[in-house]
């Protein structure tokens, strides 16, 4: 399947192959195929991914800018550990956009998009039922993403999404904790409740809290992780 996505870019520009590439590498880490301090091994990736090494090491040189990758003398590009210092970091900056997000969603939402939250949430509590990880996550991201976008503004959705792909993996491994389903159903509930009021205030301060609520979970998973 990824020479068959490779090919259909190769027909574009150049640069949107070194964004492919990148994106192909970013899953790979997410997916833990590539682990932190692994190794980039040039041949071996460019041919799994029918590629030549050109666009690989554009990639590579994009995602070390971007914290996903260390290039090291004589070593070559290895994936970069991610730290509890790092996620700490992550988190401060991620509650506040966040959070500002919310209070410039709240003035700009109609019915319809709280309906459309409302939705999301209950599939998410049906999914919470059954206890099914992958599907859970991506609907979760599904409901932060339309406040996010909803904010009207494309540099702060931007800037908040780079954040989220940083911790992307240990984001979806946090959902193994037990609890925390049904805790993120909840909290989205109160979410919505505040928009349905129109009060930004509370609004950015729920989700703030929502976002920190996550943080927790994220940091007992690394050092569940860094234990085992």
């Amino acid at each position: 399947m990824a020479i068959h996505l490779v090919e259909a870019q190769k027909t574009h520009e150049h640069p949107l192959l070194r964004e492919w590439v990148a994106d192909s590498i970013m899953d790979m880490i997410a997916k833990g195929k590539l682990k932190p301090g692994e190794r980039i091994c040039e041949t071996r990736l460019a041919t799994e991914l029918g590629i030549s090494r050109t666009p690989l090491r554009e990639a590579i040189r994009l995602l070390e800018t971007e914290g996903f990758l260390r290039v090291i003398p004589r070593r070559g590009a290895v994936v970069r550990d991610i730290s509890i210092k790092d996620v700490t970091e992550i988190y401060e900056i991620k509650a506040t956009m966040e959070g500002l997000s919310a209070r410039l969603a709240t003035h700009n939402f109609e019915k319809k998009d709280i309906e459309k939250l409302k939705e999301i949430n209950r599939y998410l509590s049906e999914l919470a039922d059954k206890h099914d990880v992958n599907r859970f996550f991506k609907a979760h991201n599904q409901f932060h993403d339309f406040f996010l976008r909803a904010s009207g503004n494309e540099r702060l959705y931007q800037l908040n999404c780079s954040l989220i792909e940083q911790i992307h993996r240990l984001r979806l491994l946090s959902f193994t904790i037990e609890g925390r389903f049904k805790e993120a159903v909840a909290q989205h509930e109160k979410i919505i409740k505040a928009f349905e009021k129109r009060d930004a205030g509370l609004a950015a301060r729920l989700v703030e809290e929502n976002v920190m609520m996550g943080f927790k979970a994220v940091t007992a998973k690394l050092k569940q992780d860094k234990v085992a």
